[in-house]
């Protein structure tokens, strides 16, 4: 038992060391829910979000959102929801080469908000094996970010101008692998998860670790680190690593 418990904290404390080697931005993820039980299978959820990054400087965005569960079998759930997302987009600064070949900067957008709509569905299969739940989660997500106008400057006329940004709609499918464990005589569940992004290729992969903390009956904490890894992102994309605390209340 003691070897088990070393494990679990080592994977604790290697991932944190992990996303320090990789150089990018550390932020910070919370997030408080609520939810209901309607019957033994089926119960909603509401959450609310904010994040930070440029290390804990800028909010990266603030969303809310509900979603539901439906346990078909004792080991399979189905699940959809819906999220609004107000994202705070980063400063992108387009380059392309000139006549003599050289990169040079062409044109400078500076932070922007931006409105996103994020629907989403999919399957959950979980087994318990004694104090050990392994969980594979599929889900399919639809994101839809709405059309604007932004402020961005021409470098090389050096001048401002308007720029319209059209609607966009990304498909996605996100496939997720956790394990947990019970510790048991305690009320904490330390948690390990790698979860994968996929649309016409593999965009980016997800890593995490941390501990559920039931308070009460009611009560829960989770508090843990994430490490996010562009690998076939675009050139605006960067690395992450975070802090992520949430709390729920259960009805």
């Amino acid at each position: 038992m003691k070897k088990i418990h070393l494990a679990i904290l080592t994977a604790l404390i290697t991932l944190p060391a992990m996303a320090q080697e990789t150089n990018s931005d550390f932020g910070l993820w919370t997030s408080v829910g609520a939810e209901y039980k309607i019957n033994k299978k089926w119960k909603v959820e509401g959450e609310a979000e904010w994040r930070l990054r440029d290390n804990w400087g800028a909010t990266d965005r603030w969303a809310v959102g509900v979603s539901t569960d439906y346990r078909i079998l004792d080991w399979l759930k189905v699940q959809a929801g819906y999220k609004f997302i107000r994202n705070h987009s980063t400063s992108i600064t387009y380059r392309d080469y000139d006549n003599d070949g050289e990169l040079e900067e062409k044109n400078w957008f500076p932070y922007f908000w931006e409105n996103k709509h994020r629907f989403q569905a999919g399957l959950t299969a979980s087994w318990k094996v004694n104090n050990w739940k392994f969980s594979w989660r599929e889900r399919w997500q639809y994101t839809y970010r709405s059309s604007q106008t932004i402020d961005r400057y021409d470098i090389e006329n050096s001048r401002w101008e308007t720029k319209y940004r059209s609607a966009k709609a990304i498909n996605k499918l996100r496939s997720k692998l956790q394990v947990e464990y019970s510790i048991p005589n305690t009320s904490l569940t330390p948690y390990l998860g790698i979860e994968a992004y996929t649309t016409n290729k593999l965009e980016k992969m997800r890593y995490s670790a941390g501990l559920d903390w039931k308070l009460d009956k009611k009560n829960s904490l989770t508090i843990g680190y994430l490490l996010q890894d562009y690998v076939n992102g675009d050139d605006d994309d960067f690395n992450t690593n975070a802090l992520t605390v949430g709390y729920k209340f259960k009805f």
